[in-house]
């Protein structure tokens, strides 16, 4: 049984299908449900299980919910924008519904569920937040016939990156460093049975598309979902080449001018704007000390020019002071 849970949580969301009752074999007396309820049940019923969903609370046009220092604002027209918001000082994440759908208005499932019903055959949207933080962006294909491809796009200057290993970095530029803001889990989908079906990412012209490739057992609907996370930890990405430039113009600065270069006032001005933000996280006051620290130690490190590395600026630990490498995309 579904409880309603009123808390802070990441934010999830979901695309379902119109026709989602002829799609699944539900008798006359199913068909006579809510449709918005008969979607939320679908997906309880076939999507991973990632926590509670959380309900929001109406604010004129949105739907708003807020977990943690995150908060994520689901618009009730459905040509408006996603809007994950956390404490970084860098611009909110913005992301569309998917190209592929053509929806109503926004409803809200009694489990908190926010439900975009499709206007054609197609697929419906919908959008969960959880009670763990996340935000699942999902779809549900009705049958063979449906979408089996969905892009999604970002606010400007916010640029989806597949790693290697299947996962996506959420990423901005800042001056001449990149921040990574978020992420989103590797691609799932199951059919109506709960069965895994194929899916992969790709990005195409700065969209993150989702794609599905069903097998000739695959039992209608299908539930894809790209699941964010957005503001646990923000990260500061730079090349090898890059860290070692930063440390020679932070050395240059001098250790007693301690706030004024830690607001990027005694930096170039490409450097200025990634430090001033860098330092704006990890708190003025300790910033350039923890920053110097860790750069006394980057010509030790012996950091291959070309590859990419990243600093862990906020998040849970905070600061940490020491470099990992990363997938090479990461670094623009």
């Amino acid at each position: 049984m579904r409880t309603r849970t009123h808390a802070r949580s990441r934010w999830v969301v979901i695309v379902t299908t119109a026709a989602v009752c002829g799609a699944l074999g539900v008798g006359p007396a199913q068909a006579d449900e809510d449709p918005t309820e008969v979607a939320a049940d679908l997906i309880a019923d076939v999507a991973p299980d990632q926590g509670q969903v959380v309900e929001g609370i109406v604010e004129g046009d949105q739907i708003v919910v807020e977990v943690g220092l995150t908060e994520v604002s689901i618009p009730v027209d459905p040509d408006q924008p996603i809007v994950i918001d956390g404490p970084s000082p860098v611009s909110a994440v913005v992301v569309n519904l998917p190209a592929e759908v053509t929806v109503e208005k926004a409803r809200v499932g009694d489990d908190g569920t926010v439900v975009y019903h499709a206007t054609d055959d197609g697929a419906s949207a919908a959008v969960q937040v959880l009670d763990n933080g996340s935000a699942r962006l999902q779809t549900i294909t009705p049958d063979a016939d449906g979408p089996h491809e969905f892009t999604y796009t970002f606010g400007e200057g916010t640029l989806p990156v597949v790693n290697t290993d299947g996962t996506v970095a959420v990423i901005q530029q800042v001056g001449n460093a990149t921040l990574t803001l978020g992420s989103i889990d590797k691609a799932w989908a199951v059919d109506a049975k709960g069965k895994a079906v194929t899916t992969s990412y790709r990005v195409k012209d700065g969209a993150l598309v989702q794609t599905i490739s069903p097998s000739a057992r695959t039992v209608y609907p299908v539930v894809a979902d790209p699941m964010f996370t957005y503001g646990r930890a923000v990260y500061m990405n730079l090349t090898g080449k890059e860290w070692g430039a930063l440390a020679a113009g932070m050395g240059a600065t001098g250790v007693g001018a301690t706030t004024a270069a830690c607001l990027g006032t005694k930096l170039p001005a490409a450097w200025a704007k990634a430090v001033g933000v860098a330092c704006t996280l990890i708190g003025v006051s300790t910033g350039i000390t923890a920053f110097k620290s860790m750069l006394k130690d980057i010509n030790d490190w012996k950091l291959t020019p070309s590859a990419c590395y990243q600093v862990q600026l906020a998040g849970v630990g905070g600061f940490r002071g020491t470099l990992a490498k990363v997938d090479a995309k990461n670094c623009l």
